[in-house]
């Protein structure tokens, strides 16, 4: 079943398997086959969307097409994002693009992260987190945050520049790597707590996390996912985290004590207390 692929992606699919027993052994030990060898094979990757874990064939076979392999059928058809949407989402025009999946946007040498839940069918169709409403106010809430850092003396204990709080600098990562939204076959569009405490969920959320030195959590399931992380002490260092609301329109409703004011006024709010008043900010 493994002709196909490179002996490079084998291995490293055999290290984090090995690395996922280790922290949450199986019940059967007398098992002969690994307990999360599935990761390696195309299904897994049908619902955790990860090729850069195990690269797919160079060329894709009539059985095991790419297209099937790494989009599952059930998302929608691919769009790419327009100039237009790039510019709303915060990404400086002619600037080339960070590679992403629909959970993870990671520029290289980036510092900073944004956590977030889990990403949905707008993320889904165009192939990157935060793809709609979220997305915008997120740009919003960095040309905010853009404004203020350098009255902040908590980023600059970060050695965080107020260039680099912009989209396609900074990371944004999600709680639960598979989008999630409601159809008729799961009426869920949030995982749950238990899939969020997966020893491989939390490897993997750790190991996007573990280079940057000032972490934003967006919400009760980024919350969770960094408590899990922080109980396992999979970090190699102590980052400086701030936890705030989801900053899609429920999360930005969600804020009673800023209620009547509009919810542009609010992000400016919430940058100022991210950058000046951690201890502040409404969660």
């Amino acid at each position: 079943m493994l002709t196909n692929w490179p002996l490079d992606a084998v291995l490293r699919g055999l290290r984090l398997s090995t690395d996922l027993r280790g922290l949450n052994p199986p019940a059967q030990s007398q098992s002969p086959e690994p307990r999360y060898f599935v990761m390696l094979l195309p299904e897994a990757l049908d619902s955790f969307h990860r090729p850069e874990i195990c690269d797919a064939p160079a060329a894709p076979t009539a059985e095991s097409p790419a297209s099937v392999r790494l989009r599952p059928a059930h998302w929608p058809p691919h769009k790419e994002l327009t100039d237009s949407q790039l510019q709303r989402l915060g990404f400086k025009r002619g600037c080339a693009l960070p590679s992403s999946t629909p959970d993870l946007e990671h520029p290289a040498g980036s510092q900073v992260a944004f956590v977030l839940s889990c990403p949905g069918k707008e993320e889904a169709r165009h192939g990157r987190p935060t793809a709609g409403t979220t997305g915008y106010n997120l740009a919003h809430l960095l040309a905010e945050l853009r404004q203020v850092a350098r009255e902040s003396h908590l980023l600059r204990e970060c050695g965080i520049e107020p260039a680099s709080l912009r989209r396609g600098r900074i990371t944004i990562a999600n709680a639960w790597p598979e989008p999630l939204w409601r159809r008729l076959d799961d009426p869920r569009s949030e995982a749950t707590r238990e899939e969020i405490l997966r020893p491989d969920n939390l490897l993997r959320l750790a190991g996007i996390l573990d280079s940057h030195r000032f972490i934003v959590l967006c919400g009760e399931k980024a919350d969770t996912a960094f408590e899990g992380i922080d109980q396992h002490q999979l970090l190699a260092h102590r980052p400086t985290v701030v936890r705030i609301v989801h900053v899609g329109g429920r999360g930005l409703n969600s804020m009673h004590k800023w209620r009547g004011i509009p919810h542009v006024e609010r992000l400016k709010l919430l940058a100022q207390k991210i950058a000046l008043h951690p201890a502040e900010v409404p969660v």
